[in-house]
């Protein structure tokens, strides 16, 4: 792990802790589906260690919008998304069923 920074050397952060680590302490790549990573990213050997006794479940969802969105709005509140498409149809998705 990297104390300080250093000028002149290439720093990498855990994307789980965020401290800073070489490119030999960060050899180890995991998903953390809960801070938004579904694909594997960087991260130190301690949060290493601890994710992987950790259940790490896909939180994304994919679904077809079957239009080509020009404008999108989300209503965190309400838990909404508004579409508009190429073909001026408005929809509205309840996200509520997939919003943890």
């Amino acid at each position: 792990m990297m104390d300080q920074k250093q000028i002149g050397i290439r720093q990498h952060h855990c994307r789980n802790c965020g401290k800073a680590i070489c490119d030999n302490c960060s050899s180890n790549r995991v998903n953390i589906p809960i801070m938004g990573f579904e694909f594997d990213v960087r991260c130190c050997n301690p949060c290493y260690n601890q994710l992987q006794t950790v259940e790490r479940p896909s939180l994304a969802s994919f679904h077809d919008a079957k239009h080509s969105i020009v404008f999108m709005d989300l209503d965190e509140g309400r838990k909404r998304l508004l579409t508009v498409g190429q073909d001026r149809v408005i929809k509205v998705w309840d996200l509520s069923t997939i919003w943890a």
